[in-house]
């Protein structure tokens, strides 16, 4: 076996048994995506409102998935000493999935309040996501063991297709299924939550068959204080981690909230919050067009800036909501009413979820690019778990908001006769805390010779000028041809030149053995006749 087959493929695998390991992996992907939509997403925002949950236990969801990321630095010292991380990986992941069925027959079968029914949820969401995140750490050591580096980019891209399109289908078939069932009844959230978790199971099962290379325990001689402390010593790594608390607090501020607003102030049916989930997450796999081309162009930090400039500014459309219609008509097909808040908030979506994925590429690529080499796994690990530890307040807080504002609402009307709500209140919060806050901190980052400065970026942003959109994604397109047809002129005519090369050697040496046959003959002859 050569050095590159040591690199690229595990030695206690064939290659054949490592790429049927990496379909079973997609697979399980696909389950696992169904999984997390339906536990971590818009059912469970939506059932925990139609249950009479309060703000506060409504923030609960979240925080608790937050304060679940302090637990990434024990699991992650506990992946750096093992040689095989699947047992482990596999145990205390499908005991995360098995207490999902506890919500599930709960809302089919029991019979008491429903503040059990929200408080028995609470405790099984903190119970998976501890056990979630603590097991982190050594899935991704095993797939880093696993995946041919050769084959990594392909592998991921594949992946994160895969999930995105099965997460998309998950968003619309939930919304429409809740949409079956009268209001006030929650028979439906006990089916898809049952569903959850059956497909939940199913995810560790199939990854339970991927195979696992062994590990090299890490035996490290730096007391465990000093390596949680050591990346924290980079002015760098330490500014961008605050920019980053700052900027998931602010969304901890928002998120729970929206759909639920949504929900009580304008009836909105599950559908149509699944068409505005949609739509953002749509927005979000667009950013992959533009947002790399951007980053090269302008400069990673520079990119950032601009993105958290922006992106309080997709507040401004949940301000000019009201209970009016659009009638919409489609060329070929009837005319169709939609309620005005639905359209606006889906365009808004749309837009809004690329800038807000622009800003999650942007702490990916920030935080590979100045994260120490030594100890990377344990900077990643200090990074989540500042994170989670001051985010995890944010949805407390922002429930805590709502509840004493719906008892006491602010005596203010917007202009189309909406009244000023919680939601405002925080959305203006969530602005302030990422234009005061965030984006003064990601100014003091080190700047890069390649960077733009900030007026010149936002003057390069596809989306702010249609025209210039058009113009430079026709010149991007026209760019990849003409290297594509580049590509083929110099393939073709290297090819020419290697096909006439062989067959000019090839007559050379046809001539040379047709010399040595007519010479050994001459001789044959010359010695019969002596």
């Amino acid at each position: 076996m050569d050095n590159d087959q040591i690199i690229n493929n595990p030695p206690e695998f064939t290659e054949q048994q490592v790429r049927t390991g990496l379909r079973a992996n997609i697979a399980a992907a696909c389950f696992a995506m169904i999984w997390f939509g339906i536990t971590q997403g818009l059912p469970m925002t939506m059932m925990m409102e139609a249950l009479g949950a309060s703000g506060v236990m409504i923030g609960m969801l979240s925080t608790l998935n937050q304060m679940a990321m302090l637990f990434q630095i024990p699991g992650s010292l506990l992946a750096d000493r093992m040689v095989y991380s699947k047992r482990f990986w596999v145990a205390t992941t499908l005991i995360a999935r098995l207490v999902w069925f506890i919500p599930a027959l709960l809302l089919l079968f029991w019979k008491g309040s429903a503040q059990s029914i929200v408080g028995g949820t609470l405790i099984v969401v903190g119970m998976s996501a501890l056990l979630i995140q603590s097991s982190a750490a050594a899935w991704w050591n095993w797939m880093a063991n696993l995946i041919p580096e050769s084959e990594r980019s392909r592998f991921w891209s594949i992946r994160q297709g895969v999930c995105t399109s099965a997460m998309l289908f998950t968003i619309g078939a939930v919304g429409w299924f809740l949409d079956r069932f009268p209001k006030g009844v929650t028979t439906g959230f006990g089916v898809v939550l049952l569903l959850g978790a059956i497909v939940g199971c199913a995810d560790i099962l199939i990854q339970a068959r991927v195979p696992e290379p062994a590990s090299t325990p890490s035996k490290p001689d730096t007391p465990l204080f000093e390596r949680l402390i050591h990346p924290l010593r980079d002015r760098n790594f330490r500014t961008f981690t605050l920019v980053m608390c700052v900027w998931f607090f602010g969304l901890g501020l928002i998120t729970p909230f929206t759909m639920v607003y949504l929900k009580q102030q304008f009836q909105a049916l599950y559908q149509h919050l699944s068409w505005i989930q949609m739509a953002g997450m749509l927005g979000s796999i667009g950013t992959s067009f533009y947002a790399g081309k951007l980053i090269q162009r302008a400069g990673l930090r520079t990119f950032g800036i601009v993105m958290l400039l922006l992106s309080p500014l997709f507040s401004a459309t949940w301000f000019f909501l009201d209970h009016s219609s659009i009638t919409l008509t489609v060329p070929f097909a009837d005319s169709f009413t939609i309620p005005r808040f639905v359209l606006l908030i889906i365009i808004n979506s749309l837009l809004g979820g690329s800038v807000y994925m622009s800003v999650s590429m942007y702490q990916f690529n920030m935080l590979t690019s100045i994260v120490p080499r030594d100890g990377r796994t344990i900077a990643m690990a200090v990074h989540w778990f500042l994170i989670g530890a001051v985010a995890c307040a944010a949805p407390l807080i922002a429930g805590q908001i709502k509840d004493i504002l719906e008892l006491h609402p602010i005596p203010l009307t917007l202009h189309h006769g909406m009244p000023f709500d919680y939601l405002h209140v925080l959305l203006i919060l969530h602005a302030v805390l990422i234009w005061l806050v965030a984006l003064p901190m990601s100014k003091k980052l080190k700047s890069v010779e390649t960077d733009m400065t900030v007026v010149k970026a936002l003057s390069h942003i596809f989306i702010a000028n249609p025209l210039r959109m058009a113009r430079e994604i026709y010149g991007f397109n026209g760019a990849i041809i003409s290297t594509f047809g580049k590509a083929k002129g110099v393939v073709t005519s290297s090819t020419e030149i290697a096909i006439d090369a062989v067959a000019h050697s090839t007559k050379k040496v046809m001539d040379a053995a047709k010399r040595v046959k007519r010479s050994a003959k001459k001789t044959k002859n010359s010695d019969t006749q002596k």
